[in-house]
């Protein structure tokens, strides 16, 4: 929740495909979407979903050209709420989820403009470089795949909750080296739950490349990104092969609990 001038408004996290449809149908189906995600609720927006729809200039260019004017919110992306983690994983102090306003708010005497940011660093080798990145993520994942396989028939939740318990560790461990070894060195565990970005990147990579049997896609990567910020959000819109994987995460682990989930077939008649 976001409360502001004492009104409390829901966080939605908008993927990429949702955007996509939406920007796409915007006269019909997408207009549903935007009168239901306004009232009382705000939109975010991964900073993944800009990268992707940099590579669809229609749909980028349209993308701000409707949230340049409506109240909507970028928010941080996994490495940036990974840090913030970090940062108070000691204190009393929460993460800050958010980075800006992505719309231009004329009563603000400084507008931060999104767009010409996005232009400047979104340069062909920047894009470039974000395939590549998404090639060699999804390209790691499966290699390690066999590093770790079920005991039995299928994977109990024992086995996925230390899977997800390894990852996490592991990923604190890269992102901080120091604050890893202080706290195994004084005889204690990380508190994982402490870390809920990574916690649900790797609860989702399980679930995508171990438990699942649909052929991995390229496009699974930015799902992986952008799900590092669903236990920041009050609702997440997303399709529904993702949205089904969020509700057996929820069901099974306490992961995301308070974070619902809708398609974009909740607004077909």
């Amino acid at each position: 929740m976001l409360e502001i001038n004492g009104t409390k408004y829901k966080i939605i996290l908008v993927d990429t495909n949702i955007v996509s449809e939406t920007l796409k149908y915007k006269n019909t189906i997408g207009n549903r979407v935007i009168d239901f995600i306004y009232k009382k609720s705000i939109p975010c927006f991964s900073l993944v979903t800009l990268k992707e729809l940099r590579s669809v200039p229609k749909l980028y260019n349209a993308f701000f050209d409707i949230f340049n004017i409506l109240p909507s919110i970028l928010i941080k992306d996994y490495h940036q709420l990974a840090e913030e983690e970090l940062t108070v994983y000691k204190g009393s102090n929460k993460v800050s989820p958010f980075i800006a306003t992505i719309f231009k708010n004329p009563f603000e005497k400084i507008n931060i403009d999104i767009r010409k940011i996005c232009n400047s660093f979104f340069t062909p080798e920047f894009m470039t470089q974000f395939e590549n990145d998404k090639k060699s993520i999804l390209t790691s994942i499966l290699n390690l795949k066999p590093n770790y396989p079920s005991n039995g028939k299928a994977y109990t939740k024992k086995e996925i909750d230390l899977f997800i318990f390894t990852v996490v560790t592991q990923q604190i461990a890269l992102y901080n080296y120091r604050f890893a070894k202080a706290i195994v060195d004084s005889g204690n565990f990380i508190n994982i739950k402490k870390f809920p970005s990574i916690q649900t990147i790797a609860a989702f990579a399980f679930y995508k490349f171990y438990i699942s049997n649909r052929k991995p896609r390229l496009s699974d990567i930015p799902d992986l990104m952008i799900s590092s910020a669903y236990p920041y959000v009050d609702v997440v819109l997303t399709e529904k092969d993702q949205a089904e994987l969020l509700r057996q995460i929820k069901k099974r682990h306490e992961i995301c609990s308070d974070t619902s989930v809708l398609t974009f077939s909740d607004f077909i008649d």
